[in-house]
């Protein structure tokens, strides 16, 4: 306070960026005053008084994001400690002695200073390395609940997750196993896409194609899903350019990794169609749906919603071209499939039979215009 005192015109960024625990303004104090030790004496002789149990779950603690911690996810990181003693370490020790602060609805932080204290206690621990596997094990599990295709209610309810995907993604990407390695990235980059926040999605979303890269064998299949997160944000962006050469090479990936006729290659197919059809190349988008569609019936069981929405896409495309003889039975089909499969009331149902609509309306406006001339 005495430090800030003399310094009124330092920001807020300025403050922060200074006031580390060795910062000299915390390490000892001026003459007048009558406190012997500075903030990290006062924080060890704390410290001290904790147990080995309290003073590794302080650690664990110190991993999370400098931000609100959901207890749940603390909970997971240590499934093999009973849970009333975790309780206890963390009440009668962390919190009682103003290491932790509760902030109600089973959330709590650390104060940065002091997250940062415990961070600089890891190098004690023997189990240090398993701590930050197990971290990102279960962060990445919190990270799988981000849809593609996020809502305003979903974004509420994953937003406390967030700051900690990204402490993982930032500083702890190599304790991730590989089949986790993007996951964390490619969820952190629908959270953003999803919000049309599209400049902060597409950091995450190229920094995991680098990883995978780096890492994985260049056949893998989560380097193809890399690329076509990538490429879909490009071409949402209006990056064709950018966007088709890693569709390209993410569906010679798949194929090379996934056994023939995964569904996985079929979706790919779908976006690239998708992309050609955005840049009105119709004869280059058409053989791509119908391999898609092709690949899902074989795949998957009959009247899947994935077939549905490959056959309303196709649809689409001959409805751009005029050709509504060819479409109609399409849409038909792709309402008949959502109907079955998931009701009518289901967002993907509605949304196809007001395509449908629409596309009635365009067609007897067609015929209507026909009869007239």
């Amino acid at each position: 306070a005495r430090y800030l005192e003399r310094k009124p015109n330092l920001s807020l960024a300025k403050i922060r960026e200074r006031l580390r625990l060795e910062h000299k303004s915390l390490e000892r104090f001026s003459k007048d005053m009558t406190a012997q030790r500075g903030v990290a004496a006062a924080i060890e002789s704390t410290w001290n008084e904790l147990d080995r149990d309290s003073k590794e779950l302080g650690c664990l603690l110190s991993l999370f994001a400098s931000a609100p911690i959901p207890w749940d996810l603390v909970e997971k990181c240590l499934s093999d400690v009973d849970e009333e003693d975790l309780e206890d370490r963390r009440d009668e020790k962390l919190v009682n002695l103003s290491l932790l602060q509760s902030l109600g609805d089973n959330c709590y932080e650390f104060h940065p200073l002091i997250r940062e204290f415990c961070r600089n206690k890891l190098s004690e621990l023997d189990l240090v390395e398993e701590m930050k596997q197990n971290i990102c094990r279960v962060i990445v599990g919190a990270s799988r609940k981000i849809p593609n295709d996020i809502t305003v209610e979903q974004v509420k309810e994953v937003e406390i997750d967030i700051p900690h995907i990204t402490e993982i993604a930032d500083n702890l990407a190599e304790y991730l196993s590989d089949d986790d390695l993007i996951t964390p990235f490619t969820r952190l980059g629908s959270f953003y896409k999803g919000q049309g926040l599209y400049p902060l999605a597409q950091p995450w979303l190229e920094k995991g194609k680098e990883i995978a890269e780096k890492r994985l064998d260049k056949n893998n299949s989560d380097i193809a899903t890399a690329y076509s997160y990538l490429a879909l944000l490009y071409k949402s962006q209006g990056k064709y350019e950018a966007a088709e050469p890693l569709y390209l090479q993410a569906i010679e990936i798949d194929k090379i990794a996934l056994p023939e006729n995964h569904p996985s290659i079929a979706i790919k197919l779908n976006n690239l169609a998708n992309l050609y059809e955005s840049q009105g190349k119709y004869e280059a988008a058409e053989p791509l749906y119908l391999q898609a569609i092709e690949i899902d019936k074989i795949a998957l069981p009959e009247n899947h919603p994935s077939i549905a929405i490959k056959l309303n896409n196709l649809a689409g495309l001959y409805e751009s071209q005029g050709k509504y003889e060819a479409a109609e039975p399409l849409y038909l089909q792709a309402i008949e499939i959502f109907t079955q499969s998931l009701g009518e009331e289901h967002p993907n149902t509605q949304t196809v039979l007001k395509n449908y609509q629409i596309f009635l309306n365009k067609k007897n406006e067609s015929k209507q215009n026909k009869d007239k001339y």
